[in-house]
């Protein structure tokens, strides 16, 4: 079925083409993007590149794809920065240019990749690809920028620039960038999340986050202010019917968080919580056991 799909596109790609050629009124000279489509028939690689994103993006990105798989655009090799760097490191640009090896800014690989990465960047700003499949555009962003020669720190620098506008997507950027070996941007967007919920009373996120991020000053901040409430109140602070979910689960099973720095902080005062518990319930014994662990 799919090759017979391809055989009718082929067929009707075909068909278009020879009543391109064959037409009475060719293509008007004074229209670019009909000047631009005609070329792209014939595989022009600078109409391509230089000429079609003016139009679209979008269609120009697909076209340097194409040609580039098809050989008729030069692409960079992706993953060769470090081996190029370490081998002809010791060349000016004149005797790389011998080796057909150029670093300028203006060699054919470069524009071709750059409006593949203008395409990818303009996706960083469309929140839903497919709302309803949960697709937003920063993830098929990725997946092009994949295909670029330096992509990978391009599509780091982006993410980071994106805004945080849900835990949800926050927890969907960390897992990409675990599974892409990004650290640095994984520990940058837990912090600016974790800030931004610090002046809320999501004291489970904001501590789950600033983990993350291994801000083991954050973490202090947080749990000392908590603490200290505690004690001006002769209370646990929060009280227990306002604890968010988060760290209700935090204090629950404390041995199973993951972060060691979390597990240190986050001990003495669960302590002190286990203190105010045991003595408002009358069990003193175990009161004055919590009291002695503070």
């Amino acid at each position: 079925l799919n090759r017979r799909r391809r055989e009718k596109d082929l067929i009707r790609l075909s068909k278009v083409t020879e009543r391109l050629v064959e037409s009475e009124m060719p293509l008007d000279p004074t229209n670019e993007l009909e000047l631009a489509a005609g070329a792209c028939l014939v595989w022009d690689p600078n109409v391509v590149v230089q000429v079609m994103p003016k139009f679209s993006l979008l269609v120009a990105s697909a076209l340097v794809e194409i040609c580039g798989v098809a050989g008729s655009i030069q692409r960079g090799k992706i993953g060769s920065e470090a081996t190029t760097r370490r081998m002809m490191g010791g060349f000016d640009e004149e005797e790389l240019a011998v080796f057909g090896m150029n670093r300028g800014p203006g060699t054919e690989a470069e524009k071709a990749d750059g409006v593949v990465k203008a395409y990818a960047t303009g996706l960083f700003g469309v929140e839903w690809v497919d709302e309803k499949a949960q697709v937003e555009g920063w993830e098929v962003a990725v997946g092009v920028l994949y295909r670029v020669r330096g992509g990978r720190e391009t599509s780091g620098k982006l993410l980071t620039q994106l805004e945080l506008t849900s835990k949800e997507r926050v927890e969907k950027l960390l897992t990409y960038c675990g599974e892409n070996n990004l650290e640095d941007e994984a520990s940058e967007i837990a912090a600016s999340f974790a800030e931004r919920l610090s002046g809320t009373t999501s004291y489970g996120d904001s501590l789950h986050f600033f983990a993350l991020a291994n801000d083991r000053f954050s973490l202090h901040n947080i749990l000392t202010k908590l603490t200290t409430s505690s004690l001006l109140h002769s209370t646990p602070s929060p009280a227990p019917s306002s604890l968010d979910p988060v760290l209700s689960d935090l204090l629950k099973t404390p041995t199973s968080i993951p972060s060691p720095i979390l597990r240190f902080e986050l001990s003495g005062y669960a302590t002190l919580r286990n203190f105010y518990e045991s003595r408002d319930s009358g069990d003193h014994r175990r009161a004055v056991n919590a009291l002695v662990a503070v």
